[in-house]
């Protein structure tokens, strides 16, 4: 292609499988398909100018003409059909390749990427950009070199008729091109904030949802109405409009040109036909081929605007690329002996510390119950344990290694924290519990057991269908499900975050008597961070961070 690809097209373009065979066969489909086109024109042309040459009609060579026509059409309707066929499912295929590899590219960046991007953007991305990508991976510049070998055939038999019209029609185009370059640039761009607008139009609409309680109970119905009525206007719509009047622009120097030129073409094979140059049915058929040579050089047009769009467009996926000029952590985690935090400072602002001087050494098996007011810094602690967050002054080893320099596979398959709110899948209790892994029953009804959830799951089944974000069980109930998630696999070091804090004070009792037992029973390490004292009686330490003490 005469555009220049971008760095995220062609990193994807690396690590798709292209599939020339296929592709190299929906091209002959397509020049075939073209060719007889073209040819079924010359048959015409030839049972016109035998029935107006002479005064009688010669019937043999008529028929033969006919019954050749008939068979060119069939020829030219089969294989367009089968060319359709194939380019649909390959489509299909590129799809599915460019979006798992995005995806799997996606799950390959660091945990505080999540943070870093709105659920929208994400969507969007993976629903629109990806698909752009994907189609003209697939069939972009297929596309454009069967248009290109399309207007070639039509030119050449055109070329046979009559050749200053082929050399015309050559010369004109050139010109388009070259004038509509600039427009076409400018069209791309229109198109790729057209997909930012989206992205932040599908993250709005997230946020009315998850917020649709609030909203009712503030009486705010109407200002997120007209909120969502002021991002069409002002930034879709605003953006669709440009993108549609450059892109008019764009097309209509092209067509008026092509249906300008076919009508000049008409009256000069009139005038040659007048002048006995031409035959009636040679002045019919220039004017077809003409014609016929619209489509490929629209499609020659509209392929140079797609490519540019594709490729402005995918510079958006650049954030779910990973860098693979970046070394990675090397270092396999299996187990979890030892543990030492020494934080000298930490803030997420370079003019505010939220730690300071925070030390302390963990042994296998032991429970660190961390305790403070709200915004002391004990989730801060649990964000830097999860690599959420990096210390620039101090280290967190693991066994003697950095945790930075751990890989993160081997890391989280060890590491794990339950957050006071976790997700919970549109799925069953069960499915939520293993995530369609296998476990044997006695140790699945083990970890029920301690995540206090038997009375539950007893009343409603395994086999109850959880609602979107959880909305048809309760917090606790919730918390808990997400625990059972994280004991069933048996990290090595758990990190709580309030996990009573949702829990009736007999609830909370069991499950610290029932969680310290599974610890000292699979040898896990447990961080809690609370503020009620029920884990106090089982801790081996005690952070206490409105003093800075460590007490043991």
């Amino acid at each position: 292609m005469f555009i220049k690809e971008s760095p995220v097209y062609t990193n994807i373009k690396k690590h798709i499988p292209m599939k020339f065979p296929t592709k190299l066969l929906v091209f002959s489909i397509d020049s075939l398909v073209c060719y007889a086109s073209a040819y079924a024109m010359v048959c015409v042309q030839k049972m016109i100018d035998t029935v107006t040459d002479a005064g009688t009609v010669d019937l043999p060579i008529f028929y033969q003409t006919l019954y050749l026509t008939i068979g060119v059409i069939l020829v030219y309707v089969i294989s367009s059909n089968i060319g359709s066929i194939i380019s649909f499912f390959m489509g299909l295929d590129f799809t599915k390749n460019v979006t798992k590899y995005l995806f799997t590219s996606y799950y390959k960046q660091n945990v505080a990427f999540s943070k870093e991007t709105d659920s929208g953007e994400v969507a969007s991305k993976f629903m629109n950009d990806a698909e752009s990508v994907a189609g003209w991976l697939a069939s972009g510049d297929l596309s454009f070199y069967e248009s290109l070998t399309n207007f070639l055939i039509r030119f050449c038999i055109l070329w046979s008729y009559y050749p200053p019209i082929s050399i015309t029609i050559v010369v004109v185009m050139s010109i388009c091109f070259g004038c509509t370059r600039k427009i076409n640039k400018i069209k791309a761009e229109y198109n790729k904030k057209t997909y930012a607008s989206t992205s932040e139009l599908t993250q709005f609409y997230i946020q009315a949802h998850k917020s649709f309680i609030d909203i009712k109970q503030l009486r705010k119905e109407n200002d997120f109405v007209n909120k969502m009525v002021t991002m069409l206007e002002k930034s879709l719509f605003h953006n669709q409009k440009m993108a549609m009047y450059w892109g008019l622009l764009y097309s209509g120097i092209f067509t008026i040109v092509l249906y300008i030129f076919p009508v000049a073409v008409l009256l000069t094979g009139i005038y040659m036909t007048l002048k006995g140059h031409f035959t009636i049915g040679k002045t019919i058929a220039v004017y077809t081929l003409v014609n016929m040579t619209q489509s490929p050089l629209n499609g020659i047009a509209s392929n140079l605007s797609s490519c540019k769009s594709t490729m402005i467009l995918s510079e958006r996926l650049e954030n779910f690329i990973v860098d693979e000029s970046v070394e990675q952590p090397t270092q396999i985690m299996t187990e979890v002996n030892s543990i030492d935090f020494d934080c000298d400072s930490f803030g997420y602002t370079k003019e505010k510390d939220i730690l300071q001087n925070i030390h302390f050494h963990l042994n296998k098996g032991e429970l660190l119950c961390i305790k403070g007011r709200t915004g002391v810094g004990k989730t801060t602690i649990a964000s830097l344990l999860m690599r959420f967050n990096y210390l620039e002054h101090g280290s967190i080893k693991i066994d003697g290694v950095n945790i930075k320099d751990y890989t993160y596979d081997s890391f989280y398959r060890q590491v794990n924290i339950l957050n006071q709110s976790p997700f919970i899948f549109q799925d069953t209790v069960i499915n939520n519990i293993t995530l369609g892994e296998n476990y044997p029953e006695e140790f699945l009804n083990e970890v029920i057991n301690v995540a206090q959830i038997g009375e539950f799951i007893k009343e409603y089944g395994k086999d109850y269908e959880l609602h979107e974000d959880a909305n048809n069980i309760s917090g606790g109930q919730r918390q808990r499900l997400g625990l059972a998630r994280i004991l069933i696999r048996k990290p090595q070091l758990l990190i709580l975050d309030e996990p009573t804090a949702a829990l009736d004070e007999n609830t909370a009792n069991n499950l610290a008597i029932k969680l310290k037992a599974f610890s000292e029973k699979y040898g896990i390490t447990i961080v809690v961070i609370t503020h009620s004292s029920i884990f106090e009686n089982y801790a081996t330490q005690i952070l206490d961070l409105n003093n800075n003490i460590l007490a043991k």
